[in-house]
């Protein structure tokens, strides 16, 4: 039987490391689908749904694979679980888009069978070296695309802030996970490096706080939080500043000079523009589709001035309804108390959750998550990190319960 065990956790290990490679290039695709419709062929949306079906197809096998354990999943992973099966319906049945059939339903798809699959993958087996691999490849995937797309003439010529850029983002707390210092260090300022070349206000803002909370969090669950580990994260935020400032400077258009116009004649890339206008379409909608939405993507399709909500809570409210907001918005809550609730029990998995929480949670006010193919990697951590944090409580549980008669004896 032990055996056996072992070989089920093999099996499984190596199929959630190439689902992860699938899924990192599938997210390649995607970006290159966000950014650059010149270079964009059939075989990029033929890659995003083998990714789905491979993980929906991995999904059902491991479940009914011997030795392998489905658990039930706490309460915040349930909840983003039900927002995610509500929005299927509304993307399905209301066609607000130009996408097929089949593209609607890996959009609203994927980050189910991602969600879920992490969480009860971490939750069996917990972090392991070949998931850290994959995390970390998942990173280099996505900067390269990246690195592509920035320097693709008609991209550049389409839009000089490369929304695409917010994938690496988004893996940077899984790539996070890595025990080397250094090596940390050198992903965060990578990352910042790219978020930097995509001229990115919002992304840039968001990650600064991110990276800052996710410093205090390590020195609060290390119990360090003395002279030098201050003195040690000023330097840290010194080089960040010293990067920001380089990179900040140079060039003909530089993103100081993004953040100069926001209080000038770009209103904020439109936002003070958009709020009113999405809170009026949804103040005038009527009962159905104030309760139900309007489908995926329904703000910009319905905007006289034709942009998107700005704001994942006004999109949802607007494209997925009342009760779509509040499903989502207690997904949103309760994940924020589940990783207070990490941080107190001093969880290795919750500096990357708070960074993770702190950049989603300024992007959901102020841009967008939810809506985007790159949700799905913000529930791959999700899912992971939460697993990983249930299955090493219980395995310490169980250790402690097997030590309380050796102790009852030696009293």
């Amino acid at each position: 039987m032990r055996r056996m065990q072992l070989s089920v956790e093999k099996i499984v290990r190596i199929a959630f490391f190439f689902l992860l490679l699938f899924f990192a290039a599938a997210c390649a695709s995607q970006m290159l689908l966000m950014e650059n419709s010149f270079l964009v062929t059939n075989y990029n949306r033929y890659f995003l749904i083998l990714a789905f079906l491979a993980w929906a197809a991995a999904a059902v096998a491991l479940c009914v694979l011997p030795g392998f354990k489905v658990y039930t999943m706490p309460f915040t992973v349930t909840a983003y679980l039900v927002y995610s099966l509500w929005v299927v319906f509304p993307s399905i049945l209301i066609t607000t888009t130009q996408e097929s059939f089949v593209m609607r339903i890996v959009d609203v798809g994927m980050p189910i069978v991602v969600l879920a699959l992490s969480y009860t993958v971490a939750r069996n087996y917990g972090h392991s070296q070949s998931s850290q691999l994959a995390f970390l490849a998942l990173g280099v995937v996505c900067a390269f695309q990246f690195v592509r797309v920035m320097f693709d003439f008609s991209a550049i010529a389409e839009e000089s802030h490369l929304v695409c850029a917010y994938f690496v983002m988004y893996a940077l707390p899984l790539m996070m996970l890595v025990k080397q210092k250094v090596l940390r260090i050198l992903l965060a300022m990578a990352v910042l490096i790219v978020i930097f070349a995509s001229f990115k206000r919002g992304g840039l803002i968001a990650l600064a706080f991110g990276l800052i909370a996710y410093l205090v969090t390590m020195q609060l669950i290390a119990n360090k939080m003395s002279v030098g580990s201050i003195l040690i994260g000023m330097v840290v935020l010194a080089v960040f500043v010293i990067i920001f400032i380089l990179l900040g400077t140079s060039g003909d258009t530089t993103v100081f000079d993004r953040f100069e116009n926001m209080g000038s004649n770009d209103t904020g890339s439109g936002r003070t523009l958009v709020w009113p206008v999405t809170l009026e379409m949804i103040e005038n909608s009527d009962a159905l589709g104030l309760l139900f939405g309007h489908g995926s993507g329904a703000v910009q399709m319905d905007s006289p001035i034709m942009l998107s909500a700005h704001n994942d809570f006004l999109e949802i409210t607007y494209d997925y309804g009342l009760l779509g907001l509040a499903l989502y918005v207690v997904a949103f809550v309760s994940l924020g108390f589940y990783i207070l609730r990490m941080i107190r029990e001093k969880s290795p998995y919750a500096p990357s959750m708070v960074l993770l929480y702190a950049v989603y949670g300024i992007l959901s006010l102020i841009s967008h998550v939810a809506i985007y193919y790159w949700m799905s990697v913000v529930l791959l951590t999700v899912g992971y990190c939460i697993g990983c944090n249930r299955h090493d409580a219980i395995l310490s549980e169980q250790t402690l319960e097997t030590l309380k008669p050796e102790h009852a004896v030696n009293e």
